[in-house]
């Protein structure tokens, strides 16, 4: 999935990057190897345990806050990245794990973030995933549709694409093991933002 994910936000040498959530983490290294040697990429996330885990490379920023807060503190005096200041913004398991109640304001605060020409690229498990067998435990019904979150990126001045990828099953064996369809919702800034 690093291929597809470092594809999808077209990184060359020079871009702005930042990875936010606890399922971009395993990105990180990828995204740093697409990126030049002045380079920085903004790494946010939570958990202490996630950030520790990183690589230990010069170029990566680490900042301890939920995706919720990095995008509340657009509006604020003090944001953590400034509004139209990214070339590209990866947010893994983002929208998954907020009440839907939250989608508006959080993927239009980290839309703002994306300056023109930028790309956010949130992935996200799919509800069009095969039925669970008894005891998983994740439902398909559990998860973002897709085209609403497409939705909340168009709201937000986006143009958008939305394509999937399957990973096989792992396991060895497991029979709770099924694979995993993920969801890419990738926005893009084509003008100048004016929210």
């Amino acid at each position: 999935m690093a291929d597809r994910v470092a594809e999808k936000l077209q990184l060359t040498p020079g871009d702005r990057v930042a990875c936010v959530g606890h399922e971009s983490g395993p990105h990180v290294h990828h995204l740093l190897q697409r990126l030049g040697p002045g380079d920085r990429l903004l790494y946010v996330d939570q958990s202490g345990d996630a950030l520790g885990q990183s690589p230990p490379d010069d170029r990566l920023v680490r900042v301890g806050a939920s995706a919720k807060e990095l995008a509340d503190s657009v509006d604020t005096a003090w944001p953590v990245v400034a509004p139209g200041y990214l070339d590209a913004l990866l947010a893994g398991g983002i929208v998954d794990q907020l009440p839907p109640a939250d989608w508006p304001r959080v993927i239009s605060g980290l839309a703002r973030l994306v300056g023109p020409g930028g790309r956010l690229l949130l992935v996200t498990p799919s509800a069009a995933v095969p039925a669970l067998p008894a005891g998983a435990t994740r439902r398909p019904e559990e998860q973002p549709d897709p085209r609403d979150i497409a939705w909340h990126l168009r709201v937000a001045g986006l143009t958008v694409a939305v394509d999937y990828q399957e990973l096989p099953a792992e396991g060895d064996g497991d029979p709770l093991a099924v694979p995993e369809r993920f969801a890419f919702v990738l926005g893009r800034r084509w003008d100048h933002p004016s929210r």
